[in-house]
């Protein structure tokens, strides 16, 4: 089965970016619901459980990073302040706000420029 690359894609410079190495961990928003509970006034009044609204989703993903112009793209990426659309290689498309860009350097005597990474992102709008 051939190789499907996750892809961003930045609607204000019309620019893409097809990964060289997709994510290893992760890949699915993270979704928490508020449920709200008071209690009532009433002599020996029950406790009354409100659902509020779902809190925003986050996305978190990680992976390899091996050249330095990986690095550079990612970073690159990272900077932006809009947000973007990433396709992920199941077709899934998730309008995303990068939080966070954390590259974590490791040894390596064959790529220099060898980092772990992960990235947290606030889903704006995605479907599956």
């Amino acid at each position: 089965m051939p190789r499907t690359a996750w892809t961003f894609y930045d609607p204000v410079d019309d620019e893409t970016y097809s990964w060289e190495i997709n994510p290893n961990q992760g890949g699915y928003p993270s979704r928490n619901k508020n449920i709200l509970f008071e209690a009532t006034a009433a002599p020996n009044g029950q406790t009354v459980a409100q659902e509020g609204r779902d809190t925003p989703e986050t996305f978190s993903f990680s992976g390899v990073i091996l050249t330095e112009g990986q690095f550079n793209t990612l970073n690159s990426w990272y900077e932006k302040r809009n947000q973007i659309l990433l396709t992920d290689d199941l077709g899934r498309q998730f309008w995303i706000y990068i939080k966070t860009f954390n590259p974590t350097r490791q040894r390596s005597a064959k790529y220099p420029w060898r980092h772990d990474y992960t990235i947290d992102a606030i889903i704006l709008d995605f479907s599956s």
